[in-house]
């Protein structure tokens, strides 16, 4: 299991922060001292998924070939961003 920087409540905090419109990915980021991509991608993962999506993930999810084969052909014909992908499929 990876070992988690940030607490749950905190990055959750973090989040509704951004989407409460108490400042932008950057202010918040280096008020807190993280990453500005790193406050975006919370904030899309939230925004597809809800709180859940931030929890920490325990153990090694395996995907099908196939699975990896349809994200891969989204990503190249356009449909998805990877950092989008990654967010969809978590």
């Amino acid at each position: 299991m990876a070992n988690r920087k940030y607490a749950h409540e905190w990055i959750l905090d973090r989040v509704k922060e951004y989407l409460n419109g108490e400042g932008s990915y950057g202010s918040i980021a280096k008020t807190y001292g993280i990453a500005k991509h790193t406050l975006q991608k919370w904030v899309a993962s939230y925004k597809e998924h809800g709180a859940e999506a931030l929890l920490p993930k325990t153990g090694n999810t395996s995907y099908s070939k196939e699975f990896k084969m349809q994200c891969v052909e989204k990503v190249l014909r356009g449909e998805l961003s990877v950092d989008d992908c990654t967010t969809k499929y978590q």
